[in-house]
């Protein structure tokens, strides 16, 4: 399945998410390390839309956080 998105241009994949727990991160971390993606990391917040989200915020590990920034710099 990520084959024909990796072709299309696909480069990163949000494994940090603010509702995912340890172990769907982990298979979304998996899939970064399988397929040699970035991976990023969102909150979703969106204001008063979504308002059990109180304190937007994403932690992403440093590991990860380089190389988002290394891609980003690309």
């Amino acid at each position: 399945m990520f084959v024909q998105y990796r072709s299309a241009g696909l480069e990163g994949i949000e494994a940090y998410y603010g509702r995912y727990g340890a172990q769907e991160r982990g298979l979304w971390l998996n899939v970064a390390k399988r397929r040699e993606l970035v991976v990023t990391g969102g909150s979703d917040f969106h204001g008063a839309a979504v308002p059990e989200i109180r304190n937007p915020g994403i932690e992403l590990p440093e590991r990860h956080a380089e190389r988002l920034q290394a891609w980003l710099a690309e």
